[in-house]
């Protein structure tokens, strides 16, 4: 009997942990700083790969903004109210 009782409690404490984990990445998605990063990295790479004929002032602005945007995307976290 209590071997089913601790089976029971660490098989409850295993889904306690793993809904934790899906909540926070749910979290995570619904963060608008993560979807603020993934299109700076597009814009981001679109820019560098294509070629895409621009300005060097824009070029320069985009160089200096896009990175800085997804370096926030990375460090945000929503899951803490408390910072960022």
């Amino acid at each position: 009997m209590s071997d089913e009782t601790n089976e029971t409690t660490a098989e409850t404490a295993v889904e306690t942990k793993v809904n934790n984990e899906v909540k926070k990445i749910r979290s995570r998605f619904k963060s608008w700083a993560l979807w603020l990063a993934l299109a700076a990295l597009v814009v981001f790479c679109v820019k560098t790969f294509t070629g895409i004929d621009i300005s060097e002032q824009t070029n320069a602005f985009l160089n200096l903004l896009l990175p800085i945007l997804m370096a926030f995307g990375i460090v945000n976290d929503p899951t803490n109210k408390k910072g960022i």
